[in-house]
This record gives structure tokens, sequence and C-alpha cells, in this order.
């Protein structure tokens, strides 16, 4: 449960990035995608407003247009993802980076909007 209202959107879920633009099959995106959509339907489940990036641009762009609109929490899942099936939770403020476990991720973006002063 979300203690405290932060803006119209939490939290984004940017799915992997422009692999087509490096010469991976279109098909290679569809895993990653395939977990942004759950962790989006999981989130909002939850109560959490979110924004799922699926845009054809390179995961920089992403998570700076992301920091632009102002979203606090961003889950990345992208080659951390790839390499060792954990997400990736990104505090806008500080950029810390921290890896969860997928089955972990409601308590981390908690952890993370708990640690932020109260408006």
């Amino acid at each position: 449960m979300l203690t405290r209202p932060l803006g119209p959107t939490r939290t984004t879920a940017g799915a992997g990035g422009s692999l087509s633009k490096r010469g991976a099959a279109e098909t290679d995106e569809q895993p990653l995608l395939q977990v942004g959509e759950e962790v989006m339907v999981a989130l909002e489940q939850a109560g959490f407003s979110v924004l799922l990036d699926d845009r054809d641009e390179p995961p920089g762009s992403k998570l700076k247009d992301a920091d632009l609109i102002g979203i606090p929490v961003q889950v990345v899942i992208g080659k951390v993802w790839q390499a060792k099936g954990r997400l990736e939770v990104v505090e806008r403020t500080s950029k810390q980076r921290r890896e969860v476990e997928r089955a972990h991720l409601l308590e981390a973006i908690q952890t993370v909007l708990d640690k932020r002063p109260s408006r």
C-alpha cells in the first residue's frame, strides 16, 4: 500500500532498449516487453501509477525522459534482466540503482518511496 501520493505517475517501467537498432531480431525485444507488461500490471494492482516506456529508443533516452517528467522511481528491464533475471530499481534524485528479484520489486519500490521527504 502506498503511504503518500507523489504525482500522477509514481513509477516507470522501461522494457529493454532499441535492440533492433543494434542488429538483434525484432523478436528479441518481445520477452523484455512481456516482462515489462507483467511488471506494469503487478504494480498497478498494488496501487502504483505506472508508465510503461516501450518506445524504440535507447535506454538512456528513456531514463532521461523519465527524469525530465519527474518520475521518482524507475524500473529497468534490460541487460541485468537478461544476464541475471533481476530488475533494476532506480531512484530519480540520487540515481541510486538497486538490483532486485522480481518477487521483491514492490518492497524495493516502497522502500525508495518511504525514504523520500514528505511534501
